[in-house]
Formats: C-alpha cells, sequence, structure tokens
C-alpha cells in the first residue's frame, strides 16, 4: 500500500466515507502486522527509547501545526481546506500507525522470566541455556538471562568471568551486557571479564564478536576476531582492541584432544599442566597414585575437570591459574587390577 493511498484511505475511514470494500482492505493492512517481525525487536533498548521520543515529538508538532490553523482559513478557499484536511489526514495515520506499532509491541512480548545463577563456589559451573548455548560461570559470578529467549534475539546481563559457547543462531543474535559494555554474536566462543577493580574484558577463541559500549549504536564498537580481545576504559570510556598473549587465561578454554590409558594421575597433571597453562595440585598425595583411562577429544580443560569429578570422585577448587584437586569421603582409585 502507498504511502498516499494509506492516509486518504484513513482519512476517509474516520469520516466514515468508505466503501465496505475500501474497509476490508484498510483490515487486511492492520492484520498483516501479525505476519510481519516486530521492527522494534531489531533495537536496541536505548534505540527504542529514542524512536518512541522522536515519533512523540513528531505526532505532537503535527497537530500544534494543525491547531494554530485560525478557524476562518477553513471557508477561505478550497485549497487550503484541501491544504489542512491532508495534514489531518497524515497526522490521524501517524497516530494509528505509531499506536499499532507500539500496542502490538507491548501485546506481543509475553512476560519474561528471568533466571538468576549466581556461582558461589569455588569451581566453575556449568550452565546449558534454552537454546542450546553452553555458559561457564567463575567463582563469583553472575548470570541474569530469561527461562525463553524472544524470537528476535538472545540477550543476557552478567558480572564477573564468564565463558560462553554460543549455539550459532542467525535469526536471534546473542546479546551480553557487562558494565558498560555490549556484546554481540551470532555464534562463537568467548570470555567475558566484568570483575569489580579490574577492566572489563572480552576475549575471543572461535569466531567473530561485535563489542561496543552501551550507549553507542549497533554499527559502533569493535570487531574482534579469534585471539583478540577488548578492553574497557572506564577513564577515558573507549574500548581498547588488543591481542591476547600466548599464555594468558584464555589458554584453559582452547580445546584439545588428550588421551590417557592406566596413567597415574602424577603424570597426567604435568601434562594439563603444559597444555592449558595452569598449575594444578592435590590436596592429598594419594590422589597422585590414581589411575586414569580416558579419551579426551576436543575438550577445554574446565570440561576435562568436569569429566575428573565424576570418574574419580574428586572435587576441585580453582583461583586464577591455580587449581587444586581435593579428595572426597568416596573418592576411588581406578585401579587396573591386571598390573
Amino acid at each position: 500500500m502507498q504511502k498516499t493511498d494509506l492516509q486518504e484511505l484513513v482519512a476517509k475511514y474516520l469520516n466514515n466515507a468508505c466503501t465496505p470494500e475500501e474497509i476490508h482492505y484498510l483490515n487486511e493492512w492492520y492484520n498483516s502486522f501479525d505476519n510481519e517481525q516486530n521492527p522494534i525487536d531489531l533495537l536496541s533498548d536505548l534505540q527504542q527509547q529514542q524512536l518512541k521520543q522522536r515519533l512523540r515529538k513528531r505526532i505532537k508538532n503535527n497537530i500544534s501545526l494543525i491547531n494554530r490553523q485560525p478557524d476562518e482559513t477553513l471557508n477561505h478557499n478550497k485549497r487550503t481546506t484541501d491544504r489542512i484536511y491532508f495534514l489531518r489526514a497524515i497526522a490521524a495515520t501517524v497516530l494509528i500507525v505509531l499506536g499499532i506499532f507500539l500496542f502490538r509491541y507491548h501485546k506481543v512480548q509475553p512476560i519474561m522470566q528471568e533466571v538468576v545463577a549466581f556461582n558461589q563456589s569455588k569451581n566453575i559451573q556449568k550452565l546449558i541455556l534454552e537454546d542450546g548455548s553452553t555458559v561457564w560461570l567463575n567463582p563469583n559470578s553472575k548470570i541474569t538471562y530469561p527461562k525463553e529467549f524472544k524470537l528476535t534475539k538472545r540477550e543476557i546481563t552478567m558480572s564477573g568471568e564468564i565463558f560462553f559457547e554460543v549455539k550459532p543462531d542467525a535469526k536471534r543474535p546473542f546479546i551480553i551486557h557487562s558494565d558498560n559494555i555490549v556484546t554481540r554474536v551470532l555464534g562463537t566462543s568467548f570470555l567475558v571479564r566484568a570483575k569489580k577493580g579490574t577492566p572489563a574484558e572480552v576475549s575471543v577463541v572461535t569466531g567473530k564478536v561485535s563489542v561496543r559500549l552501551q550507549q553507542q549504536y549497533e554499527d559502533a564498537g569493535v570487531i574482534l576476531y579469534p585471539d583478540q580481545k577488548a578492553t574497557y576504559s572506564k577513564t577515558d570510556n573507549v574500548l581498547k582492541k588488543g591481542r591476547e598473549s600466548g599464555n594468558s587465561d584464555l589458554s584453559m578454554w582452547r580445546k584439545a584432544t588428550l588421551t590417557f590409558n592406566n596413567r597415574a594421575l602424577k603424570d597426567v597433571l604435568p601434562i594439563l599442566d603444559e597444555k592449558f597453562g595452569v598449575d594444578i595440585t592435590t590436596s592429598n598425595k594419594d590422589l597422585l597414585n590414581f589411575s586414569l583411562e580416558a579419551d579426551f577429544t576436543d575438550q577445554s580443560l574446565p570440561s576435562i575437570l568436569e569429566m575428573l569429578e565424576k570418574s574419580l570422585d574428586l572435587k576441585y577448587e580453582i583461583n586464577g591459574r591455580k587449581i587444586i584437586l581435593i579428595k572426597t569421603i568416596n573418592s576411588k582409585p581406578m585401579i587396573d587390577e591386571n598390573n
């Protein structure tokens, strides 16, 4: 439907001058909104507010323009009458479109049930979101997310240090709010740090990530690729792009393939240390004699630690790159009875 046709049709409708066919046509246009993606869902919260304010201001200006016309001008001549009639039609059309736009936006949005997960333990906790994405929460880290994501985007907020493995979905970008930065991805793996007292950072392991400040538009900010990071400087309120060092905290999140055939834990730990750039110790010397038979295919260190907990009935604590394996009451060495 052309803009001018729509304006004229709405004006006729408001004056009860539409034919049954025109009313049917107008209803069809109204109902077509149900089948279209709501464009406001594609905007950030800041952009939504700015759009609403601008539209409201424009309507007020149009109404003020009409109201300023003296009554006698209505009978001045036909050209002036038509002009005011047309202005009123435009104002009415904008009001109806904006009303539909805002009403449908608020009407179709379900009440999102929020979930808050806070890792108060001393190890890394794994959480799988409803879209299949996996998040790994370091100690003292928190994430807030909806129980079910929207149809157009997956949006969460966080603090602390969390590693993300985002399930690819080209139609629903994954958006993370942390400190004063916004990270936007379609499907990739990366680490986000937003700890108190330290600069907020985003570091990429695989894929491509867009990072910007909260007050910036979608096309602003920086694009990060593997082994790159963005650091937020509160003093300057800017994002600084850089590269990750080879021996950074990101090392433990790089996936590797390791196989152990009845190897004692005392032989396994040095291999893990070297591969992932960490320092793993045990709380009890007896643990070093535990025998391990495992095939770790394409696994990160946190995944391997999770498997060790289950297979050897251990638990672990982590502080930066230092990891300590702790014996539990049920810990049992996996001994090869043939030896």
